[in-house]
C-alpha cells in the first residue's frame, strides 16, 4: 500500500469553501430553473385556455350573489 499524503488544513478549508459555494449556486439555479419552468408552464396553459377561463369566471361572478 503506498503512503497517502493527507491535505493539509489550507487545502481541506479551501475545498469546504468551493463545496459551500457549488452548493449555493447549485440551490439558486435550481430555484431559477424551477420558478422558469412554472411561469412558462402558466403562460402556456394561460394560451391555451386563457379565452375559456375568462369566460368561465364571467359566467361564475355574474351568478355570485352579492
Amino acid at each position: 500500500m503506498k503512503d497517502r499524503i493527507l491535505p493539509s488544513s489550507e487545502q481541506i478549508n479551501f475545498g469546504n469553501d468551493r463545496y459551500e459555494q457549488g452548493y449555493k449556486r447549485g440551490w439558486d439555479r435550481r430555484s431559477y430553473d424551477i420558478n422558469r419552468l412554472k411561469s412558462l408552464k402558466e403562460r402556456a396553459l394561460y394560451l391555451r385556455f386563457g379565452a375559456f377561463l375568462d369566460f368561465i369566471d364571467d359566467k361564475i361572478s355574474a351568478n355570485r350573489k352579492k
